[in-house]
């Protein structure tokens, strides 16, 4: 009988040992901060062979498929993405999210779920035509605390017209006729496309 009972107390000991034992702290992730750096691919800009300081941008971040960052401005600084609001990473660090982003920054009603750009009808300054340069960028990432690298690409054609005057006249103006001027971005899937009616570009 002691030996039996010497069983049983060692038995009720180790089932007490296990129910006392401390379960593993779950803790949150780090306070992340997104951080971005913005580059042109492939070609340049309109007039530039880069982006500029003070050059804005829109920003979109979804968690999933939900928005989670809607139309942050974010102004490149010579090196950098900056923003006046310091943007989180949401906590899930194992869902990958969505970054989308667009140059020139435009406001949006925060409704929109896509924006539409239209070049000037009149781009015989440089101001105009370069303000006609819309450029997107589209990635995904998990929350990290690395930089996020966004490649921005050109959305509309550039045409580079050389004239050959053989007349004793001065050209006036050169314009480019029937062609779409609109586009329409999409702020979640990055999706470009043409939109509008057909009109003239000088």
């Amino acid at each position: 009988m002691k030996i039996k009972n010497l069983f049983v107390v060692a038995l009720a000991s180790i089932v007490a040992l296990a129910a006392c034992k401390k379960e593993p702290v779950v803790t949150p992730p780090a306070d992340l901060t997104i951080k971005l750096n913005a580059a042109v691919y492939g070609f340049t800009k309109a007039t530039d062979t880069a982006f500029e300081a003070g050059d804005a941008m829109g920003v979109n971040v979804y968690e999933g498929e939900n928005s989670y960052i809607f139309n942050a401005k974010f102004t490149y600084n010579g090196s950098a993405l900056t923003s006046v609001t310091e943007y989180k990473w949401y906590e899930d660090t194992e869902t990958v999210g969505t970054i989308t982003a667009y140059y020139p920054y435009v406001s949006l009603s925060e409704s929109a779920t896509a924006l539409t750009f239209t070049v000037n009808t009149d781009q015989s300054s440089a101001e105009k035509y370069k303000g006609s340069d819309f450029m997107v960028a589209t990635t995904s990432s998990k929350p990290t605390e690395e930089a996020i690298n966004l490649n921005f690409k050109h959305a509309l054609s550039k045409v580079v017209v050389t004239v050959d005057n053989q007349l004793s006249e001065a050209i006036q103006d050169v314009w480019l006729t029937d062609v779409l001027g609109s586009v329409t971005f999409d702020l979640k899937t990055g999706v470009v496309a043409a939109t509008g009616s057909q009109g003239n570009v000088k």
